[in-house]
């Protein structure tokens, strides 16, 4: 398998972008989002691209602690409004709207 590399730079990769591009439609009222399903930019970007927005420590029950963080894009930084609640009616609509160059 060939490694990735960095979009931005070109460095190999250690995160994918988590900004939200979207949800989809909430099954039970098509006018509301479900909040928990988002669409994400899932760009491919190094750790020094990434840009850290939240860092979350999760404790499970056995399995010990872990530390999650929330990246994101340059590209997202610089284009995705702080609160995006559109909603994104399917999996082509996302790659449609993340493949607009500038979003």
């Amino acid at each position: 398998m060939k490694k990735q590399s960095c979009i931005f730079c070109g460095a190999p990769v250690t995160l994918l972008c988590d900004g939200h591009l979207g949800y989809p439609p909430s099954q039970h009222q098509p006018e509301c989002i479900s909040p928990f399903e988002p669409y994400t930019c899932d760009a491919s970007m190094c750790h020094q691209c990434a840009i850290l927005q939240n860092t979350m420590h999760i404790c499970q029950r056995r399995g010990g602690c872990i530390v999650e963080t929330v990246d994101h894009c340059p590209v997202c930084m610089e284009n995705l409004p702080e609160h995006n609640r559109q909603i994104i009616h399917s999996p082509e609509q996302a790659a449609t709207i993340c493949a607009i160059p500038g979003r």
